[in-house]
């Protein structure tokens, strides 16, 4: 424990605050992964740096004595029974108890593993005369990693969650090309909505991003007339289905509106042609208008298929009203546009459905028909989704650098590390794009944990540097090695061993997982193993006490608070 606690603290926060950084996530999925990643380290933790070393304390103070098994067949257990427990604080060292009782502290003779020996002899030196041409060889691979991240665009498509080889899967693919009427199923949608407040449509204050069943209150218009409001809102529905390059309409039959409105003018002119205009209108007969509406529901087919799309609420006297009407329309572009084609599709929309208030029928009418539309939505989550993915490994890294800051004591190597850091995360990017993956769902939940899993090595490093007794960079190098180097690598093959297991399953987020974990890993091990020692040992390695922030506040105590003479700075 004493030999470790700073390093297990310094990791555990570091990859704790970077998984913590994503609870700011708007998505639900990105939002509890990471707080649930957050709690596992804190679990871990405590049980490493709690329970584990009680258990053993236990067991060497009670048990170890006469405590022998042999092939699972235990021995007289002697129990050996302290009144007192006296942990030992010391470094190398181990208390002896003589004849009579008396308790003295030894040091203890460190020899060094033939593994550790390798890591502080040859693999040092190695490292340290090849420094000039590891960090240009590193510096090359960040660069073309720079660029295959900067082309990492999100996904159109929605998450894949099983293999193209799988029955089910072929159907899903088959099934818009073949199966659907008027476009595909994956056909962006246009839906048109009346009756709602334009400005706040749902009012969220008080729900969860992560409850489905509560989505909010709506907020409704209270001058929304639908009598007054139907010629407006038909002429929007018979304009809209026209066709148009720029509006990316197919036109009426292959891709008509559903707008009940026109099949209701239909039933109402087949009746007599006169009342449209009785019920409708500036001056609409409202009464007139309700009865026609209830006479035309009673067929069962005609409630059953425009039910979805009006929605009749009570009063507090119990009497009903018609507090909104929806009307859809399916585009020719599928939900695979790009996201920036997308906003400005959305755009071309808005401006198109503004236009149509300046004019007859809507002009004068504009007030008591209050309506918007809501299209290509999913092109907003994608910008989202990147601009947050970026976000959050930003805070990560900068979280990250705060908590190597503060706990080496030593800002130069802090940014050091923190450097690594980002060159892992971009090197992990960057594969993504190599591999042929866009940015969806799943990986962006991938991306999560790639600034927590990037910080574990180099920040055992980055303590070990900083704890070596030695105060030239190259015998500190070589303590830093020595102490940790053995430890990473187990860590290392451990975990890429694990996640190999994760290439297998039929589940498609399984697999992409497991490949993130085994990339993000592989890449943590070259650039803390290889880059960061050789980084360190040229000039920008810090020697003696430079870049030690606690040292510097320690002498400005001493000389301007104290007014006690300093030591020179080494």
């Amino acid at each position: 424990v004493c030999s470790s606690d700073l390093a297990m603290l310094v990791t555990s926060l570091s990859t704790l605050f970077s998984f913590m950084s994503n609870a700011r996530s708007q998505f639900p999925a990105i939002q509890t992964f990471g707080l649930f990643a957050a709690m596992l380290v804190f679990v871990n933790y405590c049980a490493v740096m709690v329970y584990y070393p009680t258990v053993v304390l236990v067991y060497a103070t009670y048990f170890e004595e006469g405590c022998q098994f042999c092939f699972g067949v235990p021995n007289i257990i002697k129990v050996k029974v302290m009144k007192e427990l006296r942990p030992v604080t010391f470094r190398n060292v181990r208390i002896v108890t003589d004849a009579n009782g008396n308790e003295t502290i030894e040091p203890v003779e460190q020899t060094e593993s033939a593994v550790n020996q390798w890591f502080r002899e040859s693999y040092s030196s190695g490292i340290v005369g090849a420094k000039v041409g590891i960090i240009l060889i590193f510096m090359v691979l960040i660069l073309l990693m720079s660029i295959q991240a900067g082309k990492l665009q999100p996904d159109p498509k929605n998450p894949q969650f099983l293999p193209e080889s799988d029955n089910y899967q072929r159907f899903m693919d088959l099934n818009p090309k073949y199966f659907a009427r008027g476009g595909s199923v994956d056909s962006v949608k246009l839906v048109f909505a009346w009756g709602f407040n334009k400005d706040r449509p749902i009012d969220r204050a008080g729900t969860k991003a992560t409850d489905t069943e509560n989505l909010g209150i709506p907020q409704f218009d209270p001058k929304f007339k639908l009598p007054v409001a139907s010629r407006c809102i038909l002429s929007i529905c018979e304009a809209a289905q026209m066709k148009s390059d720029v509006r990316k309409t197919g036109g009426y039959p292959d891709f008509p509106i559903e707008c009940f409105l026109m099949d209701f003018k239909r039933w109402v002119d087949g009746n007599d042609s006169t009342l449209w205009d009785r019920a409708t209108g500036v001056n609409a007969d409202s009464a007139l208008y309700y009865e026609l509406i209830i006479r035309w529901t009673k067929d069962p087919k005609v409630l059953s298929k425009w039910k979805p799309y009006v929605y009749v609420g009570k009063e507090e006297d119990g009497s009903a009203d018609l507090k909104f009407v929806l009307a859809d329309l399916k585009l020719t572009v599928t939900r695979e546009l790009d996201f920036d084609e997308g906003k400005k599709l959305w755009g071309v929309w808005e401006d198109w459905f503004n236009a149509q208030y300046d004019k007859a029928p809507c002009k004068e009418v504009a007030e008591q028909a209050p309506g918007f539309q809501s299209s290509l939505g999913f092109a907003f989550v994608k910008s989202e989704l990147v601009s947050e993915a970026m976000g959050g490994i930003v805070l990560s890294v900068a979280l990250a650098l705060c908590v190597l800051a503060v706990a080496t004591t030593n800002v130069l190597v802090a940014i050091y590390a923190t450097i690594v850091i980002t060159c892992v995360v971009i090197s992990a990017m960057g594969t993504i794009v190599l591999i042929g993956w866009k940015l969806g769902i799943l990986e962006s939940i991938g991306l999560v944990m790639v600034p927590g899993l990037s910080v574990d090595f180099v920040a055992h490093l980055a303590e070990a540097y900083v704890e070596s007794t030695s105060t030239d960079r190259v015998s500190r190098i070589r303590d830093m090695l020595a102490r940790v180097g053995i430890s990473i690598v187990s860590g290392a093959i451990s975990t890429l061993g694990a996640s190999i297991f994760l290439f297998f399953p039929s589940i498609i987020f399984f697999q992409k997982f497991g490949i993130m974990i085994f990339t993000t890993i592989g890449f943590s091990l070259l650039w803390a193993l290889i880059f960061f020692p050789a980084l360190m040992a040229t000039p920008l390695g810090p020697q003696g006490n430079v870049g030690n922030w606690w040292y510097l506040a320690k002498q400005l105590w001493k000389k301007y608070v104290r007014k006690e003479p300093t030591e020179p700075t080494l």
